[in-house]
C-alpha cells in the first residue's frame, strides 16, 4: 500500500513524559487501560504536530487536543485507547499494559513468546513482551509497508537521540470501518535497561467527532447560503440558481428540481443539472404533480430517500417517475416538501447516478433548505398580492374616474341630441305639413316635374323626421327618461300589423314576406308600441339589406314563459368581425353592398335597448354573402 504520510520530527528537550498510568512504576509510565476489539490492516497515515510538553498536545484536524488526565470525581468513557510497551535499547518488548496484551491475544499474535507477567497482575498472559517490536510493527501493518518503516525509523531516531519524541497519525482499515492511530515515541531519561515508551492510540473516535463537527460546519455553512440566496430582490428562478449551487456543495447531485405548486395537481418546475457545475436546464409550467420524484414528497407530506443497483429498478420502485428515472440514468434520489405552516408550497428534489444514495442527514438537510424555500414562496406570494391588491385599487380608482368622466360626457352629448332633436323636430314638422299641401296640387299649378320635386320633399322629409324621430328616441332610452306602458294584447295579432305596415316597402322591391306564427293567439304584457316599433326596425333592415324578389321570414313563438320573434332574411349579410360593433349607435358596415342603402346606425341599437328595458334579449347571426337571424326573447309578461 502507497503511503501518503510525512513526519515531523521536533528535537525538543524531554518533557516529564506522557500519561501513561498502566506500565510499571519503574517505568514511571500511566496510560488508558483499554482494548480494540476490531482486526486492523495498516492504511494511509500522516503527520500530526508534536508538542514540547510533557503531556504531548497534538493537532486533530487543525484543532489543538491536551490528554486528559486523571481526577476525583465519577468515571468517564476514555474517548482514546492506548496500547503502551517499554521497549529496550535494541527495540525488544520489556513492558507493555493490559489494552496491550489483550490486542495480542485477540490477534493471535505473540503466541510463540514465552508468557510473563506484566506489573498491573500476576497473571501471565501473551504479551509479546521479549519479542522485537520492529517486527511485530511490520506483522501489524501488513500492506502499510510504508507505516512500519517510517515507525521505525521514528523510534530509532528516539533511541539514539536524535528525536526527543516521535509522533505519526495513520489509518488501518478493517472491513467494517476504518481506524485511525497516533504512534508515539519517547524516550526515558535516566540508565537502565528501558529506553523508549511505544503507545499507539485509537483516536477513532475523536476522529469521527471532528469529521461530524466538519460535516455539521458545511450543513451550517451550505443552508447559510441557501438562506442568503433566497433574501434580497430578485425573482424566484434567479434565487433558485444560487439555492442550487450551494447544495450542491453539501449534497452532490446530477439532477435537481425545485416545484412550486398550481393550485392541486400542477407546479412550475425548475430544473438543474449537477454535473460540472450547476447549470440550469429546463423551466416548465403545468407540470403534472403525479409524474415526477418531487410528487412523492408532495403526497406524502414528508421527506423520501431511496436508491436501487439501476436505473431501471429504480423506475420500477416509483413507476410515476419512472420516464425520468430511465432518461437521465438515476439511482438515487431524496425529496421534501416545501412545507411551512402546515401548508405546502412544493417540493424540492435532487437525485444521483450513485447507487449509495442520500444519507439521513443529507435528507435532513434537505429538508431544512426546503423549508427555507417554502419560506421564500410564502414571502414571495405575499408581496406579489399587495403589489396586486395595490394595483387593482389603483385601476379601480383610474376606471371611476373614467367612468365619472364618460357618464359627464354622455350626459353631455344626451342633452345636446335632446335638443337637436327638438329644434329639428319644428321645422321638420312644417316641411312636412307644407309639403303635403303642395303635392295635392289642388289648383293644378305645379307642373310634372315640379310634382316630383315636391314628392322627393316628402319621401326627404319623412326620412329625416324617422331619423330625428329615432336618435330622440335614444336620447331617452340612454338617460333613463323613456318609460314603458305596459298593457295586455295578443303577440300574433301586432305581428299581423307590422306585417301589413311594412308592405308597402317590400312591394317597392318585389320582396315576399313570409309569416310563421302560432295558431292561438300568444297573450303578452308588454308595451305594444315599443315592440312594434322593434319588429318594425327589423323588417325594415331586412328589407333594406335584401336584393329585390328576395324571401323574408316572421317568425313568432312562445317557449313557457317566452315571446320568440325572429326576422330572417337571404340579404348581403353582416361581416364576421363587425358583428361585436353590430349594436353601437351609429355604426354601419361599410363596404360596397352597404354604402349605398340609405340609414342612420340606430335602428339595431333602439331595438337592442328596448328588448334589455322589457327583460329580454337580442342574438344575431349572420355570414356574409347569406343573409342574417335575429331573434329578440322577450318575457311574456313584464314585470317593474
Amino acid at each position: 500500500m502507497k503511503s501518503d504520510f510525512s513526519l515531523i520530527r521536533t528535537p525538543s528537550a524531554l518533557g516529564e513524559g506522557p500519561d501513561l498510568a498502566n506500565v510499571a512504576p519503574r517505568w514511571g509510565i500511566r496510560a488508558a487501560d483499554a482494548a480494540c476489539s476490531q482486526p486492523l490492516r495498516a492504511g494511509g497515515a500522516h503527520p500530526v504536530q508534536a508538542g514540547r510538553s510533557g503531556h504531548l498536545p497534538e493537532l486533530m484536524d487543525g484543532r489543538t487536543r491536551t490528554a486528559p488526565r486523571p481526577s476525583p470525581g465519577p468515571v468517564v468513557p476514555a474517548l482514546v485507547t492506548a496500547y503502551i510497551a517499554v521497549l529496550g535499547q535494541d527495540g525488544n518488548v520489556i513492558e507493555v499494559n493490559d489494552a496491550w496484551s489483550r490486542f495480542l491475544r485477540q490477534r493471535a499474535l505473540g503466541a510463540s513468546i514465552q508468557p510473563v507477567n506484566t506489573l498491573r497482575t500476576a497473571e501471565p498472559r501473551a504479551s509479546y513482551v521479549g519479542g522485537s517490536y520492529f517486527d511485530l510493527c511490520v506483522q501489524l501493518c501488513g500492506e502499510g509497508e510504508a507505516v512500519a518503516r517510517a515507525i521505525v525509523e521514528g523510534c530509532r531516531d528516539v533511541t539514539d537521540g536524535r528525536l526527543d519524541e516521535f509522533l505519526l497519525e495513520h489509518s488501518l482499515e478493517s472491513p467494517e470501518a476504518t481506524r485511525w492511530f497516533i504512534v508515539r515515541a519517547v524516550r526515558l531519561p535516566g540508565p537502565g535497561l528501558a529506553s523508549l515508551v511505544v503507545s499507539h492510540e485509537d483516536v477513532t473516535p475523536l476522529r469521527s467527532i471532528a469529521e461530524a463537527a466538519a460535516r455539521d460546519e458545511k450543513r451550517f455553512s451550505a443552508l447559510s447560503e441557501v438562506a442568503a440566496a433566497l433574501k434580497g430582490a430578485g425573482s424566484l428562478e434567479v434565487k433558485f440558481d444560487r439555492v442550487a449551487a450551494a447544495l450542491h456543495a453539501v449534497a452532490s447531485f446530477d439532477w435537481l428540481a425545485i416545484a412550486v405548486l398550481e393550485g392541486h395537481d400542477r407546479a412550475t418546475v425548475l430544473e438543474f443539472e449537477g454535473s460540472g457545475g450547476v447549470t440550469t436546464v429546463t423551466r416548465t409550467a403545468g407540470a403534472p404533480l403525479d409524474e415526477c420524484m418531487w410528487g412523492l414528497a408532495v403526497n406524502r407530506q414528508s421527506p423520501i430517500r431511496a436508491s436501487a443497483p439501476s436505473p431501471e429498478a429504480l423506475a420500477a420502485q416509483f413507476p410515476q417517475a419512472g420516464r425520468l428515472i430511465t432518461r437521465a440514468r438515476l439511482r438515487s434520489f431524496a425529496a421534501a416538501p416545501l412545507l411551512m405552516g402546515g401548508h405546502i408550497s412544493g417540493a424540492l428534489c435532487v437525485a444521483s447516478r450513485d447507487a449509495p444514495g442520500y444519507s439521513h442527514s443529507e435528507t435532513e438537510t434537505l429538508g431544512t433548505a426546503a423549508a427555507l424555500i417554502a419560506g421564500a414562496v410564502a414571502e414571495t406570494r405575499r408581496t406579489r398580492a399587495v403589489f396586486e391588491l395595490a394595483e387593482a385599487k389603483d385601476l379601480e380608482l383610474r376606471l371611476e374616474a373614467g367612468n365619472r368622466e364618460l357618464q359627464a360626457e354622455r350626459e353631455e352629448r344626451t342633452l345636446f341630441l335632446s335638443s337637436v332633436s327638438h329644434e329639428l323636430k319644428s321645422p321638420l314638422t312644417a316641411i312636412v305639413a307644407f309639403a303635403d299641401i303642395m303635392g295635392r296640387n289642388r289648383e293644378r299649378t305645379l307642373s310634372d316635374k315640379q310634382a316630383e320635386q315636391v314628392r322627393t320633399i316628402q319621401r326627404s322629409a319623412v326620412r329625416l323626421n324617422l331619423m330625428v324621430t329615432d336618435l330622440l328616441n335614444l336620447t331617452r332610452i340612454d338617460a333613463g327618461n323613456l318609460s314603458l306602458r305596459k298593457v295586455g294584447f295578443d303577440a300574433c295579432a301586432l305581428v299581423d300589423e307590422a306585417a301589413h305596415a311594412i308592405s308597402p316597402t317590400l312591394s317597392r322591391k318585389k320582396q315576399k314576406l313570409v309569416v310563421h306564427k302560432a295558431p292561438a293567439q300568444i297573450s303578452v304584457v308588454a308595451d305594444r308600441d315599443r315592440i312594434g316599433q322593434v319588429l318594425t326596425n327589423l323588417l325594415d333592415n331586412a328589407s333594406k339589406y335584401s336584393e329585390e324578389r328576395k324571401e323574408i321570414r316572421l317568425d313568432a313563438s312562445a317557449e313557457g314563459e317566452w315571446l320568440h320573434l325572429t326576422i330572417e332574411d337571404d340579404g348581403v349579410g353582416i361581416p364576421e368581425a363587425a358583428l361585436q360593433h353590430i349594436f353601437r349607435p351609429f355604426y354601419r358596415v361599410d363596404n360596397e353592398a352597404t354604402r349605398s342603402v340609405p340609414g342612420t346606425g340606430l335602428g339595431l341599437a333602439i331595438v337592442k335597448r328596448l328588448a334589455e328595458m322589457h327583460g329580454g334579449s337580442v342574438e344575431i347571426e349572420s355570414e356574409q354573402g347569406r343573409g342574417t337571424r335575429v331573434r329578440v326573447s322577450l318575457p311574456v309578461a313584464v314585470r317593474g
